[in-house]
């Protein structure tokens, strides 16, 4: 919205239109979480074929290709926690934007309804200290 349109909206529209773009910033933030979710899934999907294929060539090595076999697959379930703490956050900020959205909806419909008071237009007030 520019500030040309801002004059010609009432408070009501006003109040309408920031919830919207609001809404649409949270819906926005939602989409890359899950797109977070969906990278991390494969990510994890993709070590846990590494890890299976490792674990079949232990018994084709010799005590020390074990233990770096065994190192790697160390890391590799080190990087799996990482993607499923990555994963856990994503899905809790994705029901925090959810309730938001939520109380938003709430918000537009009580000021489209009237329930809602918006603040009565004043005079701007500077404060000095």
């Amino acid at each position: 919205m520019d500030n040309h349109n801002l004059e010609k909206l009432s408070a009501k529209q006003y109040a309408i239109t920031a919830i919207n773009k609001e809404i649409e910033k949270q819906q926005q933030k939602i989409k890359q979480n899950k797109q977070v979710i969906q990278v991390a899934q494969a990510a994890i999907k993709t070590d846990n074929q590494k890890i299976t294929m490792r674990q079949k060539d232990l018994k084709y090595e010799t005590d020390s290709q074990r233990q770096d076999t065994l190192s790697g697959i160390s890391d590799i379930r080190s990087d799996q926690d990482t993607q499923r703490t990555n994963i856990s956050e994503a899905q809790k900020d994705i029901e925090k934007r959810q309730t938001e959205i939520a109380y938003m909806q709430k918000k537009q419909t009580a000021i489209n309804d009237g329930s809602y008071q918006l603040p009565k237009p004043g005079k701007t007030q500077i404060y000095q200290k």
